[in-house]
């Protein structure tokens, strides 16, 4: 199809011969240029009139317009313009007509064969695309005209982003060296424009030229701060240190790989996806640039609060907006729904930050236990990020403000019905409200869906009906869908029907004549009666979303039928698509759908088939996943036949959780009680597995107090392990100590003998971070014969682990090996590989630290083998950490620093604490062996941050001793303030009986104590830590002990 209309540069049309044709006056012009803007769809004359002569039309300007049209039908042809001026008209053209529709869909050609790896097709889509352009767009018209001014806006941002993605196609094609003299241009033309510097950074690299790589970052670094004040992007931060690296990830990929990005940014990209063509709301998507501009300019955080009634499109300007500027945010977008207008309990400002961390890459069980502390890390991730944050629905001020990043460069999106003055007076907060929108607009978005020919029938019908609508775009959204079922009802009909219907609560404020539930009542009127049942139950679903097995089993329906009703009812806009084949209510129609189910229906039928699917689900799940967890006994909880395979239960576990959640919460207060318990029973695994502590937190409460009301004792006993689960993984260990004693009592007297050995285990481990681990040791023991009394294989093996880590921490390494190798052979025998792994690696650790270091290899050898087999990132992690530790024993630093590197690479800063703690401790022991002592205390220092997240009195011994001795190290002068450190550290180990800390202690001191020119003690502690080394076998650190036993005599 040839191009009949250029607008990629200066304004001209082709006619039918090639031959360019005359395109009349200047404002004709101007005309075809607004209509070329959106071609397909309606223009109203006062948008156009607008658009023609701003806010001074003259007083003929009806007629000009009337003329500048038949003008264009004369050199376009009649047809191509369509309309009567009532209420608009439209350009009438294929896409494929017009440059500019041409140059998107050769844009999405070449995308789609980039990520399907075509890179030949990738790259002659993104050419042809480009070869389109002759100047700037609209380049003959005026340059004041706000469509024009928008749609070259976009297009001109359109045009960077194929340029960036055919160089991600060159670069992915080994055509680095080719690009650099072109990225080179690019980047001067447009300094702030990151992805070019990145591009430019790695066509360097890949070419060679790793310093001159380096040189762009920091030419564009220098950029960024005079100019705009402001660091580099974190994606561009990252590749600056892969290249210093030498990254393997950088490397070109091979030829027969997939094309990707060059640069892929681990960013949120959260914004919900569109729901059709937007329209209209020009001047707040106008408003929004200038906020956000000038908070740029100020170096502030631009927080904008969109307020307005129900429906009247709050969270589609927020979210298009968010994809109109996309380029301003490298660093990614977070989507939160707060739930502030819902019937489900507003989103806690912590469980809002903890899904943000998530999202961030926060593991769950990384997740601080407080507001302030989860919030502050929420912040500090966003420190020195270009974020745009979304915060959709909120009820109040105090919902957002724990969300508000605290320092400049992002952009926060709120919106809420309420006008929230506290977050414009106490957080700088600018107001957008957003009103409902013009009659023009209104028009536009009905004419979207309905034939331009029936709006031109009945114009006077047509402003009515979305007057009636409040010219709110959800009502009118569902009313024109309405119509369009009825190709035949007029609208005067409609209008009237709608009208006639009852608002009740639903009333716009200030206009109970505006029928919003009446065009809800319209479209639920409009469907069979099977697809009005499905509409009205799905309403009764707890959470925030439903497929179709869960409608199924709520409606009684085959899963294929659900499906295809849910997919109708999306289309007839009472239902949002949320994902491939995962919907959700729109909060006013779901508010709809519930009020009808419970008028018209068995509500508690439905709801009990929908809770037997969620526990027939979940129990399949959990043992698939988790079979080795304790769960009630069989005689206590329903069976079922379902069998799920490990894929299967993960995805449904992951995809279900936060309806299964929020329906274990609603059982626990409407009940069936049973339903609350019986559901936490089966996710406590799981929730444990991924330390999911707010998921875990809610189930825990929902099962303590169905179970109470219930009064059934083993319910209660489930209820406990959950809570005590709960306070054992936050640290809060006085708590979980209450629980688990409550835990023993309860199961004692329900008879449930695996529930009492399972208290007693994690008894012990309680009161060994609590610095008992005298009883704790006694509690473990007392397990084990529960254990064996019951032949519960699976659990005495789990004990076993534990009893022989808190031997290993008083100082009996032979009997931990001995026991380690008891849990070793029963986890192989009932095939938990993941105990497996966890003992191979104290078993790796252990013979180490004994000395014996070709065992070590060979544990630690096995444990990455199975963990590699599972997929376990963080077991390759914690064998780095142990052979980092291997490598300082048999004097190798480099490799020793080498292993703690790789381990905090796979790991990260916001990963497993503990292991992070123990990489972080590694590393600083490399640098120490290495003479580069003051390396060695950062690290320290990183460790010590970790404590925050990791609890007990063993770390906080350790962190304290380690911190102390490091900072002497470094700054001898130090030992005076770092003498008294250690000597409280070694007397709190001497009080928790950590003997192996009590000989550390002892030997941080005598060298402290020699920095302090007092060989005497000196030696006095050395010889007590020599003594308990002696007597333990302990050998980690024989390097120290070795100096210091050279260097002692000397002062002496």
């Amino acid at each position: 199809m040839p191009i009949r209309i250029r607008a990629l540069g200066r304004l001209e049309l082709a006619g039918h011969e090639g031959d360019q044709v005359p395109l009349g006056p200047p404002k004709q012009r101007l005309l075809l240029g607004v209509l070329v803007c959106r071609p397909g769809e309606l223009h109203t004359v006062a948008e156009l009139t607008e658009a023609l002569w701003g806010d001074a039309p003259p007083a003929s300007a009806r007629n000009n317009l009337r003329s500048y049209i038949h003008g264009l039908r004369q050199a376009l042809g009649v047809a191509a313009v369509e309309g009567n001026g009532r209420p608009g008209y439209r350009l009438a053209l294929d896409p494929a007509e017009i440059d500019i529709g041409r140059f998107d869909g050769l844009a999405r050609d070449g995308e789609a064969a980039l990520h399907g790896g075509d890179l030949r097709a990738a790259r002659e889509a993104f050419r042809a695309a480009l070869s389109l352009w002759r100047d700037r767009p609209f380049a003959d018209l005026d340059d004041d005209c706000p469509p024009l001014v928008r749609e070259a806006s976009r297009l001109e941002e359109r045009r960077l982003v194929v340029i960036e993605q055919r160089i991600d196609a060159d670069l992915a094609d080994h055509r680095a060296a080719d690009l650099v003299a072109e990225l080179t241009g690019l980047v001067t033309r447009h300094p702030y424009r990151e992805r070019f510097v990145a591009q430019l950074m790695l066509a360097l690299y890949r070419a060679g030229r790793q310093a001159e790589a380096l040189a762009a970052y920091r030419r564009a670094q220098v950029v960024l701060d005079e100019e705009l004040g402001i660091e580099p992007g974190g994606a561009l931060r990252e590749l600056h240190h892969q290249i210093l690296t030498r990254d393997p990830q950088l490397d070109p990929p091979a030829a027969h790989a997939a094309a990707q990005p060059a640069v892929r940014p681990a960013a949120p990209a959260e914004l919900p996806p569109s729901s059709g063509r937007f329209t209209g709301r020009a001047p707040e998507l106008a408003r929004l640039d200038q906020v956000a501009t000038a908070a740029a300019r100020r170096e502030t955080t631009a927080v904008i609060a969109i307020v307005g009634a129900a429906g009247v499109g709050k969270s589609a300007l927020a979210v298009e907006w968010g994809r109109r500027a996309l380029a301003r945010f490298p660093d990614g977008q977070l989507f939160v729904h707060l739930r502030g207008f819902d019937h489900r309990p507003a989103l806690r400002g912590y469980e809002a930050v903890t899904r943000c961390l998530r999202s961030l890459g926060v593991a769950a069980d990384a997740v601080p236990d407080g507001l302030e502390e989860a919030s502050a890390l929420y912040r500090s991730l966003l420190a020195d990020r270009r974020v745009l944050v979304v915060l959709d629905d909120a009820a109040s001020a105090e919902q957002v403000r724990p969300l508000l990043p605290g320092s400049p460069g992002s952009v926060v999106l709120v919106t809420s019905r309420f006008r929230l003055p506290g977050l414009v007076a106490s957080d700088g907060a600018r107001q957008l409200i957003l009103e409902p929108m013009s009659d023009g607009e209104a028009v536009s978005l009905i004419a979207a869906v309905l034939d331009d020919e029936r709006i031109a029938a009945e114009p006077e019908a047509a402003a009515e009906l979305v007057a009636t609508c409040g010219f709110l775009p959800l009502a009118l959204r569902i009313a024109a869908a309405n119509l369009a079922e009825f190709p035949e009802r007029p609208i005067a009909r409609h209008v009237a029907e709608l009208r006639a219907a009852t608002l009740d609560g639903l009333e716009v404020e200030g206009d109970p004549s505006l029928a919003v539930r009446a065009a809800f009542d319209l479209s639920y009127e409009a469907l069979t009666e099977p697809e009005r049942r499905t509409f009205r139950l799905v309403g009764l679903v707890p959470g925030p979303d439903f497929g179709p097995d869960a409608v199924a089993a709520l409606t009684g329906l085959s899963s294929a039928v659900a499906g295809r009703q849910l997919h109708r009812l999306a289309g007839a806009h009472l239902l949002q698509r949320r994902g491939d084949e995962r919907y959700g209510f729109h909060d006013l129609v779901g508010e709809y759908a519930r009020e009808r189910a419970f008028a018209e229906d068995d509500a508690d039928a439905a709801v009990s088939r929908l809770f037997d699917h969620y526990l027939e689900r979940a129990d399949a799940a959990a043992t698939a996943l988790h079979r080795h967890v304790l769960r009630l006994p069989e005689e206590a909880r329903p069976t079922f036949d379902t069998v799920l395979d490990g894929a299967t239960a993960w995805a449904w576990m992951t995809t279900e959780l936060p309806n299964v959640v929020a329906a274990c919460e609603q059982a626990a207060v409407q009940g069936p009680f049973a339903v609350a318990w019986l559901l936490a029973d089966a996710l406590r695994g799981h929730l444990t597995r991924v330390r999911d502590v707010v998921a875990l937190d809610s189930v825990a409460a929902a099962a303590t107090h169905a179970a109470a009301a219930a009064g059934d004792p083993l319910a209660r006993a489930s209820a406990a392990l959950c809570a005590a689960s709960r306070a054992q993984f936050t640290g809060s260990y006085p708590e979980a100590l209450l629980r688990f004693d409550e835990l023993l009592a309860l199961s004692r007297v329900a008879g449930w003998r695996r529930a009492e050995a399972t208290a007693l285990s994690n008894l012990a481990v309680v009161q060994a971070e609590m610095g008992d681990n005298r009883k704790a040791i006694e509690s473990h023991r007392a397990a084990l014969e529960v254990h064996r009394a019951i032949g519960w294989t699976d659990g005495e093996a789990i004990t076993l682990t534990n009893l022989g880590f808190g031997l290993l921490r008083v100082g009996r390494p032979a009997e931990s090996v001995d026991v380690f190798g008891q849990a070793l052979r029963l986890s192989r025998a009932v095939g938990s590989s993941d105990e497996e792994i966890e003992v191979l690696g104290y078993l790796g650790h252990l013979r180490v630290g004994l000395g014996q270091h070709e065992l070590a290899r060979e544990h630690l050898a096995e444990s990455r083998r199975i963990g590699h087999l599972r997929g376990r990132v963080h077991v390759e992690a914690d064998v780095h950490i142990e052979m980092s530790a291997l490598a300082v024993e048999t004097g190798d630093p480099a490799a020793a620093r080498d292993h703690a590197m790789a381990a905090l690479a796979l790991l990260g800063p916001a990963n497993d604490p503990w292991l992070v703690y123990n990489a972080h401790r590694a590393a600083a022991a490399a640098h120490a062996a290495a003479g580069d002592h003051r390396l060695a205390l950062e690290h320290v220092r990183a460790a010590h941050l970790q404590t925050e997240r990791v609890y007990g009195s063993f770390v906080r011994i350790q962190t304290a001793l380690e911190l102390a001795l490091a900072e002497f190290r470094v700054d001898n002068s130090a030992a005076a303030r770092a003498e008294p450190v250690v000597r409280t550290a070694l007397d709190d180990a001497r009080r928790t009986e950590h003997r192996i800390l009590e000989a550390d202690a002892h030997l941080a001191l005598a060298e402290i104590l020699l920095g302090r020119d007092d060989p005497a003690e000196a030696a006095e502690q050395f010889a007590a830590a020599v003594a308990i080394y002696t007597e333990t076998g302990w050998r980690l650190g024989r390097a120290t002990v070795e100096r210091l036993a050279a260097e002692i005599p000397t002062r002496a």
